[in-house]
């Protein structure tokens, strides 16, 4: 799991302590073709100190296949 290059440091870094093993459950994330499998949709939600966020997952149909939240201190 690889934060887009413009997301903030530590908001990825809390995303991917807090949600690498939910979003590792729901399937492998890779590229068929030109498209990836799977595309992980999040907001973040709060303010600065006690934010949460919820991440959904979609497979290249559109359809929803999991769906992870976390609450982070950042």
């Amino acid at each position: 799991m690889k934060p887009d290059p413009a997301a903030q440091a530590p908001v990825a870094d809390a995303l991917k302590a807090a949600l690498s093993e939910e979003l590792a459950g729901i399937g492998p994330f890779k590229i068929v073709g030109s498209e990836p499998s799977l595309v992980a949709k999040g907001v973040l939600i709060g303010k600065r100190g006690a934010r949460k966020v919820d991440v959904q997952v979609h497979d290249h149909d559109g359809t929803l296949v999991g769906a992870a939240t976390a609450s982070g201190n950042f």
